[in-house]
């Protein structure tokens, strides 16, 4: 009887210890410990091009602020490494650390997000977000990037609400052009691959309405 009533407890105490492990190992994964006074004061020489708080004054260079920490340093790494191909941002982020590169990222993801408004129809932009298109095998946008258009910061996946058209339009012209690597197992060139160029203005000017 006492084993009977032991072995449950102590299965019960050992998954207790092992979800907790589990909780603080995932927590670690996904914590983002960085300074973003520090970032403030190193981002005076990205401001010509996306603003004093990250929202650009300019629609070829996108809105960073809001955007998610991890994202905007994955970025920063990426153009650093040549991983992702931009002369003007390799030579930007040349001389910064990693701690920089973490301590903007902190910075802009605390500024208050930029926002846009959607121009013409943006029926179709609206029914391939949210909808995606079966026939064409294509999934909805919002299945990575949310409903909102907040994007989702523990899988990758970018905010898009309230970026600049013409940007997104860029971007995902340069993902079905093969310029630019789309994540995960290059999922965003498979997608893009399948977008014809109205469908990407269309989208991008859906996205840039979003809130």
């Amino acid at each position: 009887l006492l084993y009977g009533t032991a072995q449950p407890m102590i299965k019960f105490s050992i998954f207790v210890t092992v979800s907790a492990l589990a909780a603080t190992l995932l927590v670690g994964a996904n914590a983002f410990a960085a300074d973003a006074a520090a970032g403030k004061a190193k981002s005076a020489t990205c401001a010509g091009c996306h603003g004093v708080t990250g929202v650009s004054p300019n629609a070829q260079w996108p809105n960073l602020a809001g955007q998610s920490a991890r994202y905007l340093a994955s970025q920063l790494r990426a153009f650093k490494s040549k991983a992702r191909n931009n002369a003007q941002m390799a030579a930007m982020v040349a001389g910064l650390t990693e701690t920089d590169m973490d301590n903007l990222a902190a910075y802009y993801a605390a500024q208050t997000p930029g926002t846009n408004v959607a121009k013409g129809d943006v029926s179709v932009g609206e029914k391939l977000y949210r909808g995606g298109d079966a026939a064409r095998q294509l999934p909805a946008c919002m299945s990575c990037h949310g409903p909102g258009g907040q994007g989702m910061p523990s899988a990758g996946y970018p905010a898009v609400a309230g970026q600049h058209a013409a940007y997104s339009q860029a971007q995902l012209a340069a993902f079905k052009s093969g310029e630019r690597a789309g994540g995960t197992a290059n999922m965003m060139n498979t997608i893009s691959a399948k977008l014809s160029e109205a469908d990407m203005k269309a989208v991008s000017e859906y996205m840039a309405g979003l809130r």
